[in-house]
């Protein structure tokens, strides 16, 4: 695997790990600084969305540049609908969830 695949890699598994673990990491943080459990949670799901974005368009520099694969690319771009989706669908399950 080459250098600039794992980078990519790294930031959506780092944007999958914050967006899953952004309920616990938001009562955590409001035990620390208590502001409102929903704002650390918009935060952490922000920062979250943006990693995932970051990596994709990441890719899509590398793709085209030729610095991976074409196919590499695709398993990776498949991958990151996978998981991106269901990231993104816990990050709306948690704050409807906290909204009520």
């Amino acid at each position: 695997m080459s250098k600039q695949l794992k980078m990519i890699w790294s930031l959506m598994i780092l944007a999958a790990i914050l967006g899953l673990g952004a309920q616990p990491f938001a009562h955590l943080m409001n035990a620390l600084v208590e502001v409102s459990p929903l704002f650390y949670l918009s935060v952490f799901s922000a920062i979250s969305v943006v990693l995932f974005l970051a990596a994709l368009g990441i890719g899509f520099a590398f793709v085209s540049s030729k610095k991976i694969k074409d196919i590499q690319f695709g398993v990776f771009f498949g991958f990151s609908f996978l998981v991106g989706g269901i990231t993104l669908f816990w990050i709306v399950f948690t704050m409807i969830h906290w909204t009520q």
